[in-house]
């Protein structure tokens, strides 16, 4: 499940998610961005998305421990987006 909320002043937001659900957003970021007439350039900052959330699920960006009273959650992974 992904989640988000607004950073600081708006400047964006941070998304969250569990790994099967930033793997899955990674795919779809991918497929949209080979197949729609909208996305002009190829290469461009839509791609960072898929770029910034491959990163999340790799752990490379902030991990989020599950809360005490709730375990079943399990580990979470987040992004700030600017």
């Amino acid at each position: 499940m992904l989640s988000y909320s607004l950073l600081k002043s708006h400047a964006g937001v941070f998304l969250v998610g569990d790994h099967t659900s930033l793997t899955w957003l990674h795919e779809v970021v991918h497929e949209v961005n080979d197949c729609s007439p909208i996305v002009i350039d190829k290469e461009g900052s839509f791609l960072g998305l898929a770029y910034d959330v491959r990163k999340a699920f790799e752990r490379q960006r902030e991990v989020i421990q599950p809360p005490k009273h709730f375990e079943e959650i399990g580990v979470r992974y987040g992004v700030q987006i600017l």
